[in-house]
This record gives structure tokens, C-alpha cells and sequence, in this order.
């Protein structure tokens, strides 16, 4: 199927993500410091966004445009990756994106949570914060300083109560900037799994520390 065709069955869904193509590439553009061209991010981006076109199945009910985002910032990231020349903070940031994506992605396509938009939403928020709480930290205020140590053991403290392979899947990951593919395979397990448990410890962890987070919309 061809763009014109989709955009023909649904035209507003279709071009609504042709929009968020440039959005997207503005913003990675000017957020990550990357010397790679806007242009060069809307054209990876608009790739994104036809192959996408042409994989999309509506079945589980999963929005197309959340579908279509994840695949063109998924694009656009790689192509600034590949540039090689980016700070840690700019890594930590593009990190965050790309594990909070793949968990969306994943629970979209779980038995237990397709459909469910608000565990995509949890799950997808919980994985960023994860990120972002052991990433590279900025300049923050004593009172955010407060509250990302607060979030920080509360997060420790429900870890241990997970299996010790789900505590260290999670150290592989948060602690040593692992992917989950080479965390799944220190921790003997296949990538499959461990993308799935991954995604499914985010939405229950997230609504462990519900009054903690805001969730996102997958939209």
C-alpha cells in the first residue's frame, strides 16, 4: 500500500504523523546538540513514517499515530547516534527516549496489556524516569534534589522485591547503560524475554509509584 492510498482510507491518522515529522525532527534537532541537518532528520523521519505506513495492522487497537511516532523517532535517533559527536547529557536524554518507545512498543503488542492505554502510558512514563534517574543529573534545586532522592529509594526499595534476575536485568540496564539485548544475554536470557518482563515490571512499578509520576499519553 502506498502513502496516497493510506492517506486516502485515512487521511487525517496519515497526515497528522506526516506533521510529526518535522515536529519531532525540530526537536531532537534542537535538544540533542547534533550536527546532523534537519533535513537529513525529516527525511530518515518521513522513511520512518512510510514503512510504518506499510506495516501497521489496527488489530490490537493501537493508535497509528503512536505507532508512527515511535518508528520515526526510532529513525531520527539512530541517524544522531550515528554522528558520534553527541554530550553525556544529550546520550542520557535520546537513552530515555528510546527505552520509554521500545517499552510502549512492546505492551502494545503484550496479550496482557494490549489495548490497555493507560498501563502503555505508566509503563512507557516509569521506563523514562528510570532513565532519567540514572542518568547524568543537571543543575536542579534543593527541593528537586529532594524529590528525585525520594523517588530514587522508593524505586530501591520496590526493586527488592522482585526476583534477584529481575534486580539485576534492571542494574544491567539503569546502572551500567546496558541494552537490553546485552543485559538479557549477561543475564542468560533470551532478548525476548527480557524485553517482555521489562516492559511488564514497568507499568507494575510505575503504579507502585503512581503518586510519584505523570503519566504520558501514547498518543
Amino acid at each position: 500500500m502506498t502513502p496516497g492510498a493510506q492517506e486516502s482510507n485515512e487521511g487525517p491518522k496519515w497526515t497528522t504523523a506526516a506533521k510529526a515529522v518535522e515536529l519531532i525532527a525540530s526537536w531532537i534537532h534542537r535538544s540533542s546538540g547534533t550536527t546532523v541537518q534537519y533535513e537529513d532528520l525529516v527525511s530518515a523521519g518521513n522513511e520512518a513514517l512510510f514503512l510504518a505506513e506499510r506495516q501497521f495492522e489496527d488489530a490490537r487497537g493501537v493508535p497509528f499515530g503512536a505507532y508512527a511516532r515511535i518508528r520515526i523517532r526510532r529513525s531520527m535517533i539512530d541517524a544522531v547516534r550515528r554522528e558520534g559527536r553527541l554530550s553525556g547529557r544529550s546520550l542520557t536524554k535520546l537513552r530515555c527516549i528510546t527505552i520509554s518507545d521500545d517499552v510502549l512498543d512492546e505492551l502494545t503488542g503484550d496479550d496482557q496489556f494490549g489495548g490497555n492505554h493507560q498501563a502503555w502510558a505508566i509503563g512507557a512514563t516509569t521506563a523514562s524516569t528510570m532513565c532519567s534517574l540514572h542518568g547524568l543529573e543537571a543543575a536542579r534545586t534543593p527541593e528537586e534534589m529532594l524529590a528525585r532522592a525520594e523517588l530514587k529509594h522508593k524505586v530501591a526499595v520496590a526493586l527488592k522485591t522482585r526476583s534477584p534476575q529481575v534486580q539485576r536485568l534492571f542494574r544491567l540496564v539503569y546502572e551500567d547503560a546496558l541494552t537490553l539485548d546485552e543485559a538479557a544475554k549477561k543475564c542468560g536470557v533470551s532478548p525476548s524475554w527480557a524485553t517482555r518482563i521489562h516492559a511488564r515490571e514497568m507499568v507494575a512499578l510505575g503504579r507502585e509509584l503512581a503518586p510519584m509520576l505523570e503519566p504520558r499519553s501514547p498518543d
